[in-house]
């Protein structure tokens, strides 16, 4: 308190003004009660404490003449702008509350590389950021938003951000990043920041949530789920390089390949004729791909839903991502074509139903609970689409992808489209189950499913299955059945997915070179419907 009279007359007009008014509406700290999803979150850090699973990390790369003091003091009016960021949490008697402090100050170290062989710095960011993205939370010290900066060069830098779930989601990251560079790009202009004021804050929305359950709001959409969700397996039994252990780990891995842009086009116009989005094609091939898989014909999938349902909700950070659970029951032997209507009518359905927070909808349902694996479903499938970075003001900032080394389920599937209009698959997994090459060949056999499934939208599902496994009870990954499959041009095959599959590209390309080969790989195309399964095409060439 003394040292307050001594700082004001140091600071202009302008200045004293700002900060006599933060001082006047400066409150003690203010408690709320939690989300239903801040509640799982707290549940689950009370019986494992500091697990990184929940970590959020991001990074951007920041090329030009950083402004190391327009970083911080943007950094610090979004602290102040987004109480979520400012909030811890602890219990109060029984019951775990959201603790929003007056203020909080995040610090933004700098690990300068700038010493290091120039060869010898991206391995260096990527320890720091992947050991950064590890570090746990402590939901009751907090904070529980994290920041370091690492330098290159005199005009390179990169920002490893790090949250804890309990505090935002992917959304809220794409918060971050636009009123980062409008606040950075205004410092010391003398003028305003552009962003409008936040109409509520997180602690609002808990509140509200709370009161909403407690009535009958969401009566008629928990009948819908509990109707559609009625003898649910609950459990999908995926192959598996290790035994489940009696609890779940929260290790994992990632891995990407690209999907040629030919591919893309092709599956659109597949969806457009049966009035599908390409989300729903896609999920419907992975569910065929999980099928194949696990034998399975009650497939669940859970699909993230933003749960920003109101316009006061649209800029601000918090947890606020719901999960939604798509449901398909794969009998029969459909064609494809038939599959992906239902799955149309599936999730068109579901989507009319979002309200219901998961938690919810898990405490309704009561399923046998385990401590081994997640329940209800233990697959999660999303699209992504990544927006174009906002400019810092002379900085070009660009995604930096940091791997956390953690899965929160035991496989997760991103479908991706960057800001250059290329698509993506990423399959994130547990790796106490899983080995990398189980992994790479699934995403293999995704590719493999798509492009047969363009060429040939009407293939049964027995068709589809016997395209990515080997006689018996094996599972290879057949370059022949690729061959087969993908009834493109050379390019296809030309293009950037080479890259991914370096192992494979000179088998590739001398099997094109191959007329007699290159000729009978449209065979595929007239599969027996005796249910014989495809022979390799070494055997039938």
């Amino acid at each position: 308190m003394s040292e307050a009279p001594n700082q004001i007359p140091d600071l202009s007009l302008k200045e004293q003004k700002e900060l006599l008014a933060e001082l006047l509406s400066r409150k003690s700290s203010q408690l709320f009660p939690l989300s239903l999803a801040q509640q799982r979150l707290w549940f689950l850090d009370q019986l494992e404490p500091g697990n990184p699973a929940y970590n959020v990390p991001f990074g951007l790369r920041l090329r030009g003449k950083l402004d190391l003091d327009a970083l911080r003091s943007s950094v610090q009016k979004i602290v102040r702008r987004h109480e979520i960021l400012r909030t811890t949490f602890r219990l109060e008697g029984a019951n775990p509350v959201q603790v929003v402090a007056a203020d909080s100050v995040i610090e933004i170290p700098v690990v300068d590389l700038t010493a290091m062989p120039g060869g010898n710095r991206e391995s260096g960011a990527h320890q720091i950021a992947t050991a950064e993205a590890r570090i746990p939370f402590d939901l009751v010290a907090g904070p529980l938003l994290r920041l370091k900066l690492i330098r290159l060069s005199a005009e390179e830098h990169i920002l490893v951000c790090v949250m804890h779930h309990i505090v935002c989601d992917g959304w809220s990251l794409g918060i971050f990043t636009r009123e980062l560079a409008a606040l950075y790009d205004h410092h010391g202009s003398g003028q305003s920041s552009s962003l409008a004021s936040l109409p509520i804050q997180y602690g609002d929305y808990a509140t509200w949530q709370q009161k909403w359950i407690a009535g009958d709001f969401l009566a008629d959409q928990i009948q819908y789920w509990k109707q559609r969700l009625a003898g649910m397996a609950g459990y999908l039994d995926l192959p598996a390089d290790r035994v489940r252990p009696p609890e779940q780990t929260y290790d994992g891995a990632s891995q990407t390949i690209v999907v040629p842009t030919r591919l893309i086009r092709d599956l659109t116009m597949l969806g457009r004729t049966r009035q599908a989005t390409l989300f729903m094609v896609m999920l419907a091939v992975f569910k065929v791909l999980l099928h194949s898989y696990s034998t399975a014909q009650d497939i669940l999938v859970g699909v993230p839903v933003a749960g920003r349902n109101r316009v006061e909700l649209e800029d601000l950070i918090g947890f606020f991502v719901n999960t939604i659970v798509l449901r398909t029951t794969l009998s029969g032997d459909p064609q494809f074509s038939d599959l992906l209507l239902e799955v149309r009518e599936v999730t068109l359905s579901a989507f009319a139903h979002i309200d219901v927070p998961f938690e919810k909808l898990v405490e309704e349902l009561n399923p046998p609970r385990t401590l081994s694996y997640n329940p209800v479903f233990q697959v999660m499938f999303s699209a992504i689409k990544a927006g174009r970075f906002p400019q810092f003001g002379n900085v070009v900032a660009s995604s930096y992808v940091i791997m956390s080394g953690t899965s929160a389920f035991d496989l997760s599937i991103d479908f991706i489209e960057d800001a250059n209009d290329r698509w993506w698959l990423k399959v994130e997994y547990n790796t106490t189950l899983f080995d990398y090459g189980r992994m790479a060949r699934m995403l293999r056999d995704y590719l493999t499913l798509l492009g047969a499934i363009a060429a040939q939208p009407k293939l049964r599902l027995s068709e589809l299955v016997a395209l990515i496994q080997a006689e018996g009870t094996a599972r290879v990954f057949d370059v022949d059945n690729v061959l087969r499959v993908l009834a493109y041009r050379k390019e296809l095959w030309r293009s950037s997915i080479l890259k991914d599959l370096p192992e494979l590209t000179a088998h590739i390309r001398a099997t094109w070179e191959n007329r007699e080969t290159n000729e009978s790989y449209y065979k595929l195309l007239r599969i027996s419907k005796s249910g014989d399964k495809v022979k390799s095409m070494s055997a039938s060439a």
